[in-house]
């Protein structure tokens, strides 16, 4: 399953005091978000898990981060971005438009 996702839409290139890596809050985050997106969704929690996985990967290798502050806002970013390529999926078969 090819997956290119591009999690900077949740997330922001670290800069400033105050950020924290962002693919450590998508591992701090990932049993829930992976256990919301599947009861909601239907999909296999297999197929979730390894896309938060990858959205977490893409996050490191981009360095990006969260403002610590805003960590909510972050968490409902993320829960909605991947929750939208899931039912993607669902309906296309496939986590892209392309």
């Amino acid at each position: 399953m090819p997956l290119d996702v591009d999690p900077r839409r949740s997330l922001r290139t670290r800069s400033a005091p105050g950020h924290a890596a962002g693919s450590d809050f998508l591992a701090e985050h990932r049993k829930v978000i992976v256990d919301k997106i599947t009861y909601w969704t239907g999909v296999r929690r297999t197929l979730v898990k390894h896309l938060v996985e990858s959205i977490e990967k893409r996050a490191k290798e981009m360095n990006l981060a969260v403002d610590t502050t805003r960590e909510p806002a972050h968490l409902i970013e993320v829960v909605s971005y991947a929750t939208t390529l899931v039912m993607n999926y669902l309906t296309r078969g496939r986590f892209t438009e392309k």
